[in-house]
């Protein structure tokens, strides 16, 4: 149940919707509700800002809520087990490095302390719990896209006054032809960062939410550092949030722009893990 070009991509794909979507492989399996999707990437359907469905995580259920239509922005309650976010505090702390950030424009890896602040830790996958956010991922569970070997969990701390200014996740590909290295990320263009994971790895303290300054089609802000206008999004230990930043065919969706909030006390500790669209 699959139309395809003659160079043999997938255009479509057909998923079937119970408690979990399932790709359907054959007509004589049609029933219920059938959803399609232009590009073959599953996008769970957001429906209403604050629609919940439960869904089956391995022995628990697990509540899937919908923040925002546009961008796609959904919540999961208790996601990972406390005692697994702790130790991955305690694994990064002594381990963080100030951050380096792929410029999507010029496709080079920087440190801009005029950007993003705070600190960071790539963790590669041999060390991530089997039981935690990579056996979710793993498991397609929450985003049903092909398991993907190898891709490090991004643990980032954030102290009183340190920020991410607002960016967008997905590389431009408008520069494939011009910048070496979006080209080898991106396979020249065919692949890019189709959702985002947020784990919270400790409560959010107070001012330290994740801002989606565009949320529900607004303008662009003046100010990439403006936290008051837009989408707010906290989360309490072991909660996580998946972000779309692509739509199902790959286009970019520049409402999602984001930007990480100072907190104005503690410490906030977050893990982040892309999720590509191939």
């Amino acid at each position: 149940l699959a139309r395809r070009q003659s160079a043999g991509r997938t255009v479509f794909a057909f998923f079937q919707v119970d408690v979990l979507p399932r790709r359907m492989h054959s007509e004589d399996a049609c029933e219920g509700l059938v959803l399609a999707f232009e590009g073959g990437q599953f996008m769970w359907p957001g429906i209403e800002v604050g629609h919940t469905r439960e869904i089956p995580v391995g022995n628990q259920t697990v509540a899937l809520t919908t923040e925002s239509m546009e961008p796609l922005v959904l919540s999961l309650s208790a996601a990972v087990d406390l005692a697994v976010c702790e130790e991955w505090v305690r694994v990064a702390r002594g381990r963080l490095s100030d951050p380096e950030v792929i410029d999507p424009e010029e496709g080079v890896g920087r440190s801009d302390d005029e950007w993003r602040t705070g600190g960071v830790y790539f963790m590669p996958s041999i060390e991530q719990d089997a039981t935690s956010f990579a056996h979710w991922v793993a498991e397609a569970t929450v985003t049903h896209v092909r398991q993907q070997e190898g891709v490090d969990v991004q643990i980032l701390r954030y102290l009183p006054g340190q920020r991410f200014s607002a960016h967008h996740d997905y590389l431009n590909i408008e520069h494939v032809g011009e910048q070496e290295e979006i080209a080898r990320m991106t396979n020249k263009g065919l692949y890019n960062r189709f959702i985002t994971l947020f784990l919270f790895l400790r409560d959010v303290p107070p001012g330290g939410h994740t801002n989606f300054p565009r949320a529900g089609g607004l303008s662009a802000p003046k100010d990439d550092e403006e936290c008051s206008v837009g989408l707010p999004v906290r989360g309490n230990a072991g909660q996580m949030v998946l972000m779309y930043n692509l739509d199902a065919a790959g286009a970019e969706n520049e409402l999602s722009l984001h930007a990480g909030c100072p907190p104005e006390s503690g410490e906030k500790w977050l893990a982040t893990k892309w999720i590509w669209n191939r």
